[in-house]
């Protein structure tokens, strides 16, 4: 998964388990899953929203369920990074979704690189989640 595949999964994730608009659930859903070779292209997920919402309810649900157990991985794997989550799931209690600074971190990250700002968005999650923590780090020791 590419950082600005997430950025906007991650939005439409957190859009629906607060508003449960089926619309926010198809949009999250049609961010994750791209025909195999397919670039994600944030462009393409109106395009998609119309035949998802013909999936049953319940497998996209299931989808909901799959990717709350890999944020919470994720949280766990990179707890610099998702410091607030980190710290409240437990099993009992999944993880509430709070609107996303992803956009602000991305901008800050692109900076004034304005026309690599495709590029920054093409790198895979972990690569950014990474880079992100080694400065977090550097910038600890200051």
């Amino acid at each position: 998964m590419t950082f600005g595949q997430f950025i906007f999964a991650d939005a439409y994730y957190n859009d629906w388990c607060q508003l449960l608009e089926e619309t926010s659930l198809n949009k999250f859903i049609a961010c994750l899953y791209l025909v195999p070779g397919e670039i994600f292209n944030h462009e393409n997920i109106e395009k998609q929203i119309i035949p998802i919402g013909k999936i049953d309810l319940a497998i996209r649900k299931a989808i909901v369920l799959n990717y709350a157990l890999i944020s919470i991985w994720l949280q766990k794997a990179y707890p610099l990074i998702f410091v607030d989550h980190a710290e409240s799931t437990s099993r009992e209690d999944p993880p509430k979704p709070q609107s996303s600074g992803w956009v602000n971190l991305f901008e800050s990250l692109v900076g004034e690189d304005l026309i690599n700002r495709d590029r920054y968005a093409a790198l895979p999650l972990h690569t950014v989640l990474r880079h992100l923590t080694k400065k977090f780090k550097e910038n600890a020791r200051k």
